[in-house]
């Protein structure tokens, strides 16, 4: 399967994916670009909100409306209950771990894992997987920079996982958008 191909299986297949996990990294992303352009730049919490990104744009694609229905007590026709917030639930439980968070792909949609990988690394030149199994702690090792010593490894990545993250944001929003 070409790679033409390939991306369109996988955008026909992710269309009608919710997307509000994703709507969330990209708001991390978002915040984190502004940062990392800023003059005043602080690379722990950039460190922080790129990690935030990476775990939700891998956990948005695979989700499960967790919305309830129940029946109207006067006529017992189905009904929406609203919640307070809409309950979305990824099937992806690797928690922050980074790179069992894209590893989870390998079994669970290997196209999807294929796919990403091999985007990422004709354009960059490089396996993603390395930089993920390097940084797969980087939201427990940079939430609180000033108790953990082994945050300072992820600065040399920085750039890195910053180009990453961005890269997964548009691939992944690519897969969401609908074919017109």
């Amino acid at each position: 399967m070409s790679d033409e191909q390939l991306k369109n299986s996988l955008k026909n297949r992710y269309i009608f994916q919710d997307s509000d996990i994703f709507t969330h990294g990209r708001d991390y992303f978002q915040i984190a670009q502004l940062a990392y352009n800023s003059k005043e730049f602080k690379p722990y919490p950039i460190l922080t909100l790129l990690a935030l990104a990476i775990e939700h744009f891998f956990k948005s694609l695979d989700t499960e409306n967790k919305t309830q229905r129940s029946n109207h007590p006067n006529n017992d026709e189905p009904f929406l209950i609203l919640p307070t917030y809409r309950q979305i639930q990824t099937n992806n439980k690797n928690g922050h771990d980074l790179y069992s968070l894209f590893d989870y792909f390998s079994k669970k949609d290997s196209e999807l894992y294929q796919y990403i990988n091999n985007q990422y690394s004709n354009q960059f030149g490089r396996d993603p997987r390395t930089l993920l199994e390097r940084n797969r702690k980087l939201f427990e090792h940079t939430r609180y920079a000033y108790e953990n010593a082994e945050n300072h490894n992820h600065l040399t990545d920085l750039q890195e996982l910053y180009k990453l993250t961005e890269f997964l944001y548009q691939t992944i929003e690519d897969l969401f958008k609908q074919n017109y």
